[in-house]
């Protein structure tokens, strides 16, 4: 426990740098998550286009065998 005026103000500081340091790694994070969040929104819409892509396949060899 600081005793001092110039002990706590130097233990204030080193709060304060931790907390700015934390700050830094949760924006990293947030960042990383981000990058997770597009790269899973693009295989869903790739999954998407292929499903929808083999949707009409079929439907274009049903049309073919029935005619």
């Amino acid at each position: 426990m600081p005793r001092t005026l110039p002990e706590a103000q130097a233990a204030l500081d080193m709060r304060v740098l931790r907390a700015i340091e934390d700050v830094g790694v949760l924006a990293a994070d947030l960042r990383a998550a981000g990058r997770l969040v597009e790269a899973a929104t693009a295989q869903a819409f790739e999954a998407q286009m292929e499903q929808s892509h083999a949707r009409e396949m079929r439907r274009r060899v049903a049309h073919t065998l029935i005619s």
